[in-house]
């Protein structure tokens, strides 16, 4: 086990036993450990980011099949699309594990540790979303039922907000692990885009 390593694991040690409940052998003590722990760490973000995708798509081809697209299911079309990209991205990534410095090390396992609650989380309030959509479709009344779907819009435009977090982290994650500076120009574009096409 390196110093670097074994002196983060000390400092960080509660987030890391967090960790190991989802990634069991989670270390970053040698180049090799770090690639196993790295690829793990990727594979179960991209699962849920996969459950995430179901879920908006099975919401989509609901309100197609009751001829009912509207404002929301265009957002969660866009934001399946963006899942995909970011999907994409990922498993194509390369990533170069060398000596990552200490204080490297621990910015690396906070993000992970961010990450992993926060991709479980996108998928818990997208199978409310669903329900709460399911729901939604036994309503009667229009009015209700349009004042339903605004509500959604709103929750899904959050939810929306949390992926663009998540792939923020991701990104700066990404910079940390191969020890290059960070270029996150092309995610706060996006973000910013999507910004003024909400206020217009």
């Amino acid at each position: 086990m390196s110093k670097e390593w074994e002196e983060v694991f000390d400092e960080t040690y509660i987030v890391v036993k967090e960790i190991k409940q989802f990634i069991k052998n989670y270390e970053y003590s040698d180049p090799e450990k770090s690639k196993k722990t790295d690829e793990a760490v990727c594979s179960f973000f991209l699962e849920h980011l996969n459950q995430a995708k179901n879920i908006i798509h099975d919401i989509i081809c609901l309100a197609f099949s009751l001829q009912k697209e509207n404002e929301l299911t265009e957002i969660l079309d866009d934001m399946e699309d963006e899942i995909e990209i970011f999907s994409d991205e990922i498993q194509a990534r390369v990533c170069h594990w060398g000596d990552v410095p200490k204080e490297y090390l621990k910015k690396i396992i906070l993000r992970d540790s961010f990450l992993i609650i926060g991709v479980q989380q996108l998928v818990k309030n997208l199978e409310l979303l669903k329900e709460e959509y399911l729901k939604l479709q036994r309503e009667k009344s229009k009015f209700e039922y349009d004042k339903g779907i605004e509500k959604l819009i709103e929750k899904t435009k959050e939810i929306e907000k949390q992926i663009d977090n998540l792939v923020i982290l991701f990104k700066e994650r990404e910079g940390l692990c191969n020890v290059k500076p960070i270029d996150l120009k092309r995610v706060f574009e996006k973000i910013q885009k999507r910004a003024r096409e909400t206020t217009w």
